[in-house]
């Protein structure tokens, strides 16, 4: 772009419309002459390295290096609609609310061309439609991915830029769910099918929608007319084999199929069915053929233990004050999570008192269903580990006889 009076005038007339924008490398350079411009109702988003960013706040980079947290904080709290990526060894992104600091990458990234790489991945991420702060996080956090993958086969001083660029579909690849599936609080909830929808466009490769159990033919016809949407079903039980077959739905056969062994797998992939998980009761042993059957294998989150095909408030919707979720606790005073859906008529769930974290295959299948945020949180972040106190390991050791 290069440092002139045309570069400075883009610069203006970008900042002066009311269109969001993404600015880096020189433009950041340009901006930092009129910063009083990021008083602006538009989004917009700045990707500046130390040096530029002394640029913006009219100060010494060794300034910048010694509290960048708090140079990035006071730029955003001056000009709201920003949010800021500061480029360094572990890069920060921010906006008003919100503060993320990625730890991945290494020095392999420390060359020309490498912003330009990341800001190309941000403009691509958030032009589908993302949130300032999330395309940014993610983003970096891709770029920085990349980096870490590369490094393991190249040194650090050959990686370029387009080697960054190559890598980038195996990132995608591996850190994009091959499949979530929807359980909806309410199957006629329309604006919750919608938000899911819209959310799950750009973060996994397919989408199903859980077909319950004790499902009846109310509740089959609303699956009936959502189901385009979804790229299938996943399913606890057999009972979904001729539904799906009927009405030519791909089926997820889930671990209440109970396939106990690579017999059971191979039947069940006869059926037609398009993913299999194998049963939660098995132990490590046991579950030693998931590879060899391509299946997935419970792997963290709730355990759900039954499905109630009554209403706990026996159908008095006056006891009952409409909660998705609810507790039980047993005369040991372990608390159950109790949940509330709706289809035709509210169904029940019990999900375990004690979250599992057990990574046993590669193919791992996580339900965060009954979870509060601040739970599916510690298995996003990947500090749930297996064999944590406070967790179970499920049947890993001695399966379930």
């Amino acid at each position: 772009m290069g440092r002139n009076e045309v570069s400075k005038g883009l610069v203006k007339a970008v900042l002066e419309s009311n269109l969001p924008c993404i600015l880096d490398g020189d433009a950041i350079y340009e901006a930092g002459k009129m910063v009083s411009l990021f008083q602006r109702q538009a989004v917009t988003i700045l990707t500046p390295h130390v040096k530029e960013m002394s640029y913006l706040c009219n100060c010494k980079v060794n300034e910048i290096v010694e509290e960048p947290l708090r140079y990035v904080h006071e730029f955003v709290e001056r000009y709201p609609q920003v949010t800021l990526v500061l480029k360094d060894q572990h890069t920060i992104i921010c906006d008003k609310k919100h503060t993320y600091m990625n730890t991945a990458g290494n020095h392999a990234l420390a060359k020309g061309g490498s912003g330009d790489v990341l800001c190309g991945i941000l403009t691509g991420l958030f032009a589908q439609g993302k949130d300032a702060l999330k395309a940014s996080a993610a983003a970096v956090y891709i770029h920085a991915s990349c980096a870490d993958e590369l490094i393991k086969e190249i040194d650090a001083y050959s990686i370029q830029p387009n080697d960054v660029i190559d890598k980038l579909s195996h990132i995608y690849k591996k850190i994009k769910p091959d499949y979530i599936i929807f359980k909806p609080n309410d199957y006629n909830d329309e604006k919750e099918f919608s938000r899911f929808l819209k959310l799950a466009e750009y973060y996994v490769w397919h989408k199903l929608l859980y077909l319950p159990a004790f499902s009846v033919g109310m509740d089959l016809k609303r699956i009936l007319k959502v189901i385009k949407e979804f790229d299938g079903v996943y399913a606890d039980g057999v009972f979904a084999l001729e539904f799906c077959r009927e009405f030519s739905i791909p089926l997820f056969a889930g671990n209440g199929f109970n396939l106990f062994n690579s017999w059971n797998a191979l039947a069940c992939k006869s059926e037609g069915v398009i993913e299999i998980a194998l049963s939660k009761e098995l132990s490590d042993k046991e579950a030693e053929f998931a590879k060899e059957a391509d299946a997935f294998c419970l792997s963290g989150g709730g355990i759900k233990l039954m499905d109630l095909g009554h209403c706990v408030f026996g159908k008095r919707c006056s006891a009952c004050d409409g909660c998705d979720l609810y507790e039980m606790t047993d005369e040991e005073g372990r608390i159950f999570p109790l949940r509330r859906y709706k289809n035709s008529c509210c169904r029940f769930e019990v999900y375990n008192y004690t979250l599992l974290a057990h990574k046993r295959a590669e193919r791992a299948l996580y339900d965060f269903t009954a979870l509060s945020n601040s739970e599916k949180e510690m298995f996003f972040s990947d500090t749930v580990k297996s064999g944590m106190s406070g967790f179970t390991s499920g049947a890993a050791k001695r399966g379930i006889k």
